[in-house]
């Protein structure tokens, strides 16, 4: 889905990518399959080395970093024709400034007429609902099948939780 909205918002074929918080590297690999050449940094070096890992068992090519994604001019070198920041990064900014920090520090690496784009939770719907767990993911890797789900307890006000990673 990502490849296909990536090259119909830009009209180009493969791009140059940086995934600016590429967690485990799910979205940098799987464009990497597409033929996209993918830069891909994360705050977490673990992250980092276990996306590292994972793209070398999918047999893809991505330079892989850690980097502060408010401090990306220093982080990581030259522009690209289009930057990510899925699955959730942006809620980690816990004030206004932080949040500018980082819009600025991505805008920084979007080359002219590129694309940003990034995705969120929808935290209203989540609010309203306070599920009690995640949906049980099942991962097939050479060491075996892993099973993994988090469980979630609310505070009585329902605006926070704490969660458990099984």
């Amino acid at each position: 889905m990502l490849d296909t909205l990536l090259r119909s918002e830009t009209g180009w074929g493969s791009l140059s990518i940086l995934d600016c918080s590429c967690g485990i590297g799910t979205q940098a690999i799987s464009l990497a399959l597409f033929g996209h050449r993918l830069t891909a940094t994360d705050l977490s070096p673990r992250s980092i080395e276990r996306a590292s890992e994972e793209a070398e068992r999918f047999g893809v090519d991505i330079t892989f970093g850690t980097a502060e994604f408010r401090a990306l001019e220093e982080g990581v070198e030259g522009t690209f024709e289009a930057v990510i920041y899925f699955d959730n990064a942006l809620p980690h900014m816990m004030s206004r400034d932080d949040l500018l920090f980082s819009a600025r520090s991505i805008r920084s690496k979007v080359r002219e007429g590129g694309l940003f784009m990034a995705s969120i939770r929808d935290y209203d719907e989540l609010l309203k609902e306070r599920p009690g767990a995640t949906t049980p993911k099942v991962i097939d890797t050479p060491e075996g099948r892993r099973v993994y789900f988090q469980v979630w307890d609310w505070d009585e006000d329902g605006r926070a939780y704490v969660f458990n990673l099984f």
